[in-house]
């Protein structure tokens, strides 16, 4: 009967250690990882989310993306490697929206240039800048909520 308990407590701590998470954060992505799926801002240092004006993005491919900008829709290309990323060449509508919107759409895409790496965790995806510093926050969409874990 012991035997059976330590075998069954061996088998739950492997499930624990290897099962509970699709993909632990660090672990070396690719760029399906991120594709097909619509992210949605989650956090950009110094501005709250606008729910109802929540800043987008979708790889369509790894060579290109689009989304919503809180106030504009946009679309440029993305070098997607392993971990490493590369937004370049964004092309964004000239719709006018309040200034606080049209602040954080400018903040959001500056950020987006400065974006050198990324980093997934099963449902949030994490955009760093060159010095590993989390820039933007996403949380895939149709997943659970929109917290800040």
């Amino acid at each position: 009967m012991r035997s059976v308990v330590a075998g069954a407590s061996v088998i739950v701590s492997i499930w624990i250690l290897t099962g509970c998470s699709a993909m632990a954060p660090n672990d070396m992505g690719t760029a399906s990882d991120v594709q097909g799926s619509d992210w949605a801002l989650n956090e950009l240092v110094g501005f709250n989310i606008d729910t109802d004006r929540r800043p987008t993005l979708r790889f369509k491919s790894e060579s290109q993306v689009q989304g919503f900008s809180g106030c504009n829709s946009f679309t440029g290309g993305a070098l997607v490697g392993q971990n490493t990323i590369e937004f370049q060449d964004m092309i964004l509508t000239m719709r006018s929206c309040r200034n606080s919107a049209m602040e954080m759409e400018s903040s959001y895409i500056d950020a987006l240039g400065k974006v050198t790496s990324w980093e997934i965790d099963i449902h949030m995806l994490r955009l760093k800048n060159s010095d590993g510093k989390t820039l933007l926050r996403y949380r895939r969409m149709g997943s659970s909520h929109f917290g800040t874990t």
